[in-house]
């Protein structure tokens, strides 16, 4: 999956700038500033440890809030949990980072 500025996703559906029920955009005006950006209060966290993907317990377990997380304070191969708008569980594994964000996922079921 990519994020391209000012997209969206649905985590839930893995769906590109939905209509409605997006979880997570890319936000800014250059990418020096982009962020990325809860919507509909869907909550996530960098995780500490990437290297290992990590059990539904670690993201159910983690504290997750719903502030933006720039893209500067980014790595390749970072994990970011996350709860999605319907509350499911998962995670981004981050694969590459230049003007837009490519990203695998997983979210796990209800």
């Amino acid at each position: 999956n990519t994020l391209t500025m000012n997209q969206s996703i649905d985590l839930d559906t893995g769906e590109i700038s939905p209509q409605n029920g997006a979880d997570l955009s890319l936000s800014g005006s250059t990418t020096a500033e982009a962020s990325l950006v809860s919507q509909n209060n869907a909550k996530f966290s960098l995780m500490p440890d990437n290297s290992i993907p990590p059990e539904p317990y670690y993201c159910q377990e983690a504290v997750l809030s719903e502030d933006p997380i720039l893209i500067t304070s980014l790595a390749v191969n970072d994990i970011i949990c996350y709860s999605t708008d319907v509350g499911r569980y998962g995670y981004l594994n981050i694969v590459s980072l230049n003007s837009n964000v490519e990203f695998t996922l997983i979210t796990w079921g209800p």
